[in-house]
């Protein structure tokens, strides 16, 4: 439980390190807006919608969709620390 609560708070602050980089260096936005916008794309196509509208060849995401996008950012972090340390904690006790 205590693994879970520290993965989760580490999970929390990289997504919101993450996102505020994102937000104020131009060439990240960038990065972050094709990032979010592959998974949300397929999302979307899966028959998920509110999360954007297909323009020029790019998904432009929604609030919706940039909340969708974060989340599942903040999902994989999450999995890697909880991982990350699960693995760690089994290796120390072999």
């Amino acid at each position: 439980m205590q693994n879970a609560f520290r993965a989760a708070l580490g999970a929390s602050i990289t997504t919101a390190v993450c996102v505020a980089g994102a937000k104020f260096v131009m060439a990240l936005n960038v990065i972050a807006l094709i990032v979010i916008m592959l998974p949300l794309w397929w999302l979307d196509e899966l028959g998920i919608r509110g999360l954007g509208h297909a323009e020029n060849g790019f998904f432009v995401p929604t609030q919706f969709g940039y909340v969708v996008g974060t989340f599942l950012a903040w999902l994989a972090w999450f999995a890697i620390f909880f991982f990350v340390k699960l693995k760690r904690r089994n290796s120390a006790n072999v």
